[in-house]
């Protein structure tokens, strides 16, 4: 998590996690776990409760209120304004490396999807 756009990437959020709230976990109450019975094969839990959402939101409102600080890419934006392009020079290594770390690897099908599950033959 690189910190860039905290604040107006946390309203969308916390309207899904209302909505998600509101029309699927209210009725079944506060609690997040619910234990139904217990088996033979196991313990059984009921649907969550909206105790998740409200600690969700809790986070997202003190991201909002305290700011990403000032590692984070908005930080560093921030400081950009105040001292040039000296925060630039900073933010761009930052961002790259955050983008090159988060792109998927591409599979490797040099075996002929050989090993896929899907294409496997069980004898």
């Amino acid at each position: 998590m690189a910190g860039a756009f905290v604040v107006p990437l946390s309203v969308p959020l916390a309207v899904v996690m209302l909505t998600a709230m509101f029309t699927v976990h209210l009725p079944y109450g506060f609690s997040s776990i619910q234990l139904r019975a217990v088996t033979a094969t196991g313990a059984q839990f009921g649907a969550p409760g909206y105790e998740l959402n409200l600690l969700y939101l809790a986070g997202l409102l003190t991201l909002c209120l305290g700011g990403s600080g000032v590692g984070s890419i908005d930080g560093l934006l921030r400081n950009r304004r105040k001292n040039g392009a000296r925060a630039l020079a900073l933010v761009l290594p930052l961002l790259v490396l955050t983008l090159a770390s988060a792109a998927p690897a591409a599979p490797d099908h040099s075996d002929g999807f050989a090993n896929h599950p899907l294409t496997r033959v069980e004898e």
